[in-house]
């Protein structure tokens, strides 16, 4: 353990039926007397320090399990057609307007 005066130790644990990051414990500890400076238990936690503890397994898709993490993999994986799909319509817009000032080619006469 690292030694010298004010030095904390910070020990984090996981509960072994934790199926989340986010479910986890942490300690502070004093490395010079080993005595326990603060306790941070998730089971303590209020409802909102809960969310926000989750908020990057969420982000992540492993609020869901494996088949969460899949489809936040694959929904990153065609975040490229956001890009493709916005420069294509980007240039039809262009196209439409250079479409829409040209002048009438010719005029309708009544009667003709």
């Amino acid at each position: 353990m690292p030694g010298g005066d004010g030095t904390i130790v910070r020990v984090r644990s996981w509960a072994r039926d934790a199926s989340l990051d986010s479910v986890r414990d942490e300690f502070r500890i004093d490395a010079v007397t080993g005595r326990v400076i603060s306790a941070d238990r998730y089971a303590d936690k209020t409802f909102g320090e809960r969310v926000l503890a989750g908020v990057l397994d969420i982000h992540r898709g492993a609020i869901l399990g494996w088949p969460g993490k899949l489809a936040f993999m694959l929904a990153a994986a065609t975040m490229p057609l956001f890009t493709v799909t916005g420069y294509l319509l980007y240039l039809s817009r262009r196209r439409h307007r250079r479409l829409a000032q040209r002048p009438p080619i010719g005029h309708l006469v009544p009667g003709e």
